[in-house]
């Protein structure tokens, strides 16, 4: 076997996975989905070395189509419940790969999977939320409906702007509540120096009214996410000042080049999230995908899309799924496509977030909800 080529550079590098030794490509059409709240891959030599087989493999070795039921003696997995919130369907790029059609795509009920993903550093980011400061941010008083709707369980409260509106609902968040802050420094404040995101840091806590005096993540946001000024942002994490770092407003070479940097230099700690606005119409699969293999949680900063256009329940692809969750609208269906494809979601209102976990979108769903970024 010839030796593989080494890589002309630390981008090229950290794009290679050294398990599954496959660019990017291939890693793409061997996946079929994330499994939520771990961040690893799904594969389909993953669940115990033998996956469920789909239709086309069962033809082929002559084998008729099973109808099992959950629970049910002979379902594919009877030790395990079906609401494990892994997709058992096309992957990334959504063609040429095999879907699965167990009977028991078709459950409904409530979902047992995890409920928060695991970031590099050993803290867990809770799936679904609210997003707090900045015009349109979720009131004080929806920070406490949602804690009155599930006492106890932790919620991710994500501060776009520190302002006024996001000191006082911080102020009504509970303690167990996961704080990620969005960090935008400008390029004025990146020309003074490495001390200038520890200081725009330092500022927008004191903005927040000392409501907090450290938060769980600061997701930096354009030019210093870069590697060129990835060091201020480090010092964020020196200085005590956050529990994990994640960027966002970079695109797929940025992100490669900046997980290469880290890699390479002692000094620089690497990035745990990525933030987003993902969501049914921009699901960003190949983003979602290189996120995944450098160990980045994702969140989605609009899981109804940008303008919320996405939840329009006239969307025949929404109003197809609406249809089968009487009682569900379709802001709070979206939400969970994304928190149940593993994608944190934070939204503006309670109600879309509350209660994520007391239903899960059966495979017909998803496919539905899917055709939105055809649409």
């Amino acid at each position: 076997r010839r030796p593989r080529p080494p890589p002309a550079t630390a981008a090229e590098a950290m794009a290679s996975d050294g398990n599954q030794r496959l660019n990017e490509g291939e890693l793409l059409r061997s996946m079929y989905h994330y499994l939520p709240g771990q961040g690893q891959l799904y594969c389909a030599s993953l669940e115990g070395g033998q996956p469920p087989e789909g239709a086309a493999a069962r033809a082929a070795k002559g084998k008729p189509t099973p109808r099992a039921q959950p629970g049910v003696e002979g379902n594919a997995r009877p030790d395990k419940p079906y609401a494990s919130g892994t997709w058992y369907g096309p992957g990334a790029t959504g063609k040429g790969l095999p879907t699965y059609d167990h009977a028991h795509e078709d459950y409904r009920g409530a979902d047992k999977s995890t409920r928060n993903v695991a970031l590099t550093g050993g803290a867990r980011m809770p799936l679904s939320g609210l997003r707090v400061g900045g015009e349109g941010g979720a009131t004080a008083d929806a920070v406490r409906a949602l804690s009155a709707s599930s006492p106890g369980a932790p919620f991710l409260v994500y501060v776009s702007a520190a302002d006024s509106s996001a000191a006082a609902a911080l102020a009504a968040a509970p303690a167990e509540a996961f704080v990620a802050l969005a960090l935008a420094p400008g390029s004025e404040e990146l020309a003074r120096g490495g001390e200038a995101v520890v200081a725009c840091a330092r500022a927008a806590l004191k903005a927040l009214g000392g409501s907090v005096a450290r938060v769980d993540a600061v997701v930096v946001a354009g030019a210093a996410a870069s590697s060129a000024h990835w060091a201020g942002a480090s010092a964020l994490l020196d200085e005590g000042l956050c529990g994990a770092l994640g960027v966002s407003d970079i695109d797929e070479a940025a992100l490669a080049e900046l997980m290469g940097a880290c890699a390479s230099s002692s000094s620089l700690h690497a990035p745990a999230l990525f933030a987003a606005p993902l969501c049914a119409r921009a699901a960003r699969r190949r983003l979602c995908g290189l996120c995944r293999r450098h160990g980045l949680a994702l969140l989605s900063t609009a899981p109804l899309g940008e303008d919320g256009t996405d939840a329009d329940a006239e969307l025949p692809e929404v109003a197809e799924v609406a249809e089968r969750f009487n009682g569900v609208d379709a802001r709070r269906l979206l939400c969970k496509w994304s928190a149940q494809r593993g994608v944190a979601a934070v939204s503006t209102r309670a109600e879309d977030v509350a209660g994520l976990w007391d239903f899960m979108l059966a495979m017909p769903d998803k496919a539905a909800i899917d055709k939105l970024a055809k649409a």
